[in-house]
């Protein structure tokens, strides 16, 4: 038989009637005001539904769901369940429904496929909860010098750098890791195939060519040289450069415009060399740009060749001059790591008065200025009446 209880709220009494199912009124709580003449009673252990001041009992189920704290879990997801920030248990999926008429209760919830977990949570659970993280978490700890592959189900997919701590969900996810030491900086073929080089900036790798030479330089140090192929280091406690040198013969024109010869004619001279590779590591000790370097060398070489003789002697040594600017070439750039394989004298500019048998050369003409040397008389004579 339902009891009438008298309860203050607002000022005022309230009579309410509830429908009593051998409940004390002690395990009655007092859910809120929801009007002037209404006011809500549930039971805190079974929802029990009650009629509030003659009202239909349809006003305490509008309102019940306000006091629910109601979550949902997937297969591939869990949940950390918290009360006030504390933790307080891991869900699993399923449907859940709890009584909180504090607003208490928050949940995480986080997919758990292939996933990482942050590991300052992992490690606070490692302590706090340690079956809990022991079922679900595989942590992976690496030490100085160490790097660790990790793979999913068999499927490598992350990389651990040094002194890095990492943790990631096994729940649903078969989690293996690999440490390797990289006191070695050369990275082993069956580690290589696992890495993603796209996605990590701890691998330094290169691939030469076969018409190509590559240097391993390790701070700063040049250590070894790479055949052709593929190479790949550990970029771990050092700072690795993998240049490459092209080992082909390459081609460089000098072109010299105003040389003064032995008479004080005005010449040019346009040569062609080829040069190439010998030593990868005297190249790159020693010339910062290799090319430039040859290029000043023969030129300094036809200046030499050129301004030792008159105009009539270089007409007839052209075999000459290119022995001489070989020989003078050839001997700096075996330093440098390089060798000349071909070079020649490919066009010589003469000025206009130089008296020459178009028969039987190929040499060039210009019109070149009159030299300082010649009066303006001179000049002008040579102008009409060039010199035989």
């Amino acid at each position: 038989m339902a009891e009438p209880l008298r309860m203050q709220g607002h000022g005022r009494n309230l009579v309410l009637t509830a429908a009593r199912t051998g409940l004390t009124p002690a395990r009655w709580a007092v859910a809120g005001d929801l009007a002037s003449d209404t006011f809500m009673l549930f039971d805190k252990f079974n929802f029990a539904e009650v009629c509030v001041a003659g009202r239909l009992k349809e006003y305490g189920m509008r309102y019940r769901r306000f006091f629910l704290f109601e979550l949902e879990i997937a297969d591939d997801e869990r949940a950390f369940l918290r009360r006030n920030g504390r933790f307080e248990k891991l869900l699993g999926p399923g449907k859940y429904t709890e009584l909180d008429f504090h607003r208490e209760l928050k949940a995480e919830v986080v997919k758990v496929i292939r996933a990482e977990v942050p590991y300052d949570l992992a490690l606070m659970m490692k302590v706090s909860q340690p079956q809990i993280a022991e079922d679900n978490f595989e942590i992976v700890q690496t030490g100085p010098g160490e790097v660790a592959i990790v793979s999913f189900n068999g499927d490598p997919r992350r990389i651990v750098g040094p002194n890095m701590t990492r943790a990631f969900w096994k729940t649903l996810t078969r989690v293996t890791a690999e440490l390797i030491d990289t006191s070695e900086p050369r990275i082993k073929k069956q580690h290589l195939s696992k890495i993603d080089l796209s996605r990590t900036t701890i691998v330094k790798q290169v691939t030469v060519e076969p018409h190509e030479v590559g240097l391993l330089i390790i701070d700063g140090q040049i250590c070894e040289t790479l055949t052709p192929g593929r190479h790949a280091f550990w970029n771990v406690a050092r700072e690795i450069r993998l240049p490459k040198l092209d080992v082909r013969p390459i081609p460089l024109e000098v072109t010299e415009r105003e040389i003064l010869t032995k008479d004080r004619a005005s010449v040019g001279v346009t040569l062609t060399a080829f040069y190439r590779i010998i030593d990868a590591v005297l190249a790159m000790n020693n010339s910062a740009n290799l090319g430039n370097m040859i290029y000043r060398l023969i030129q300094f070489a036809i200046r030499e060749a050129i301004v030792t003789r008159a105009l009539n002697d270089i007409l007839a040594a052209r075999v000459e001059i290119d022995k001489e600017v070989r020989a003078y070439v050839d001997k700096r750039i075996s330093a440098l790591g390089a060798e000349i394989t071909e070079i020649c004298v490919r066009d010589l500019i003469l000025p206009s008065y130089a008296n020459v048998d178009q028969r039987s050369t190929t040499w060039s003409r210009r019109s070149m200025p009159p030299t300082p040397a010649l009066s303006a008389k001179r000049t002008k004579s040579l102008e009409h009446d060039p010199p035989k």
